[in-house]
C-alpha cells in the first residue's frame, strides 16, 4: 500500500455497458476479469505479468480503460486497454475475447479515453502519448523534471486535455495536445472543515484526476490530503 507505485492509476475498470464485467490488475499475478459481478474470476493470460521495478516490487497492471466508441457486442464494450509494467499497452477489440500488444510507452502511470475514442497514456512519468486509429503519437515530453502524473479529457470537449504533476500543478491543452499552457504553480486549497487544508499551496501528491461526466467544467482529484 505504501510502495513507490501505489499512486499508479486505473488498476480496476468497470464496463460502462455492463456492471458485471470488471477488470482488475494485480501486482504480480497479472490481469483478471469477472463477468458475473465478482462471483468468479478468470486470469487474462494474454496480458503478461508485470516486470519487476526492483528485485521484489511488481508495479502491476495499470491504465485499464474501456473505449465505448467502437460499440458493444453481447452486452460488453468491444474495446479495452490495459498496460503491464515493462511490457507496454495491450488492446482487446472483441470484448476481452482476445488481446494484442500495441506498443506504446513501456510504463503507463495513468490513462484516459476521450469520447472520440482516443486513448491517452502518461508514459514513464514524463510524457503524454495518444493512441488513435492504430498509431501512437507523443504529445508532450516534460524536460523540466516536474513530471506528469495524470491525464483527464473533458467529456464535453475532447480537445481539452488536462495534465497534473504529482504536486498538483495543471497543464492544459485546448487543441488536442498541439500546444500546452505550461504548468500552473498557483495551487490554492480551500477547506474550512479540514484543518490540514486551511493553508494554501500545499503539495498534493496526486493519484487520480477525472472530469465530472455530467457537470461541465468540474474536475475531481484524489491526492495525499483528500479529494
Amino acid at each position: 500500500a505504501n510502495d513507490a507505485y501505489r499512486m499508479y492509476g486505473q488498476k480496476m475498470a468497470i464496463d460502462p455497458e455492463n456492471p458485471n464485467v470488471v477488470y482488475v490488475g494485480t501486482p504480480q499475478n497479472g490481469l483478471f476479469v469477472t463477468t458475473d459481478g465478482g462471483a468468479t474470476w478468470q486470469n487474462v493470460s494474454a496480458v503478461p505479468v508485470s516486470l519487476t521495478a526492483t528485485s521484489d516490487i511488481y508495479p502491476g497492471i495499470t491504465g485499464i480503460e474501456f473505449d465505448p466508441v467502437l460499440g458493444i457486442t453481447g452486452g460488453k464494450t468491444n474495446t479495452i486497454f490495459a498496460a503491464s509494467y515493462g511490457h507496454g499497452v495491450y488492446e482487446s477489440t472483441n470484448g476481452g475475447t482476445s488481446w494484442s500488444a500495441i506498443g506504446g510507452p513501456s510504463v503507463v502511470e495513468y490513462a484516459a479515453v476521450s469520447n472520440t475514442g482516443v486513448y491517452y497514456a502518461v508514459g514513464n512519468g514524463n510524457s503524454l502519448w495518444s493512441y488513435n486509429n492504430g498509431a501512437w503519437s507523443e504529445l508532450l515530453l516534460d524536460t523540466s523534471g516536474n513530471g506528469i502524473k495524470t491525464v483527464a479529457v473533458d467529456p464535453f470537449n475532447p480537445n481539452e486535455i488536462v495534465l497534473q504533476t504529482e504536486g498538483g500543478s495543471l497543464n492544459i491543452s485546448y487543441n488536442g495536445g498541439a500546444t500546452w499552457s505550461g504548468d500552473n504553480w498557483e495551487n490554492q486549497f480551500s477547506a474550512t472543515d479540514v484543518p490540514w487544508l486551511a493553508d494554501t499551496g500545499q503539495y498534493m501528491t496526486v493519484g487520480g484526476t477525472v472530469f465530472d461526466q455530467l457537470v461541465p467544467n468540474e474536475l475531481w482529484v484524489s491526492d495525499g490530503v483528500g479529494v
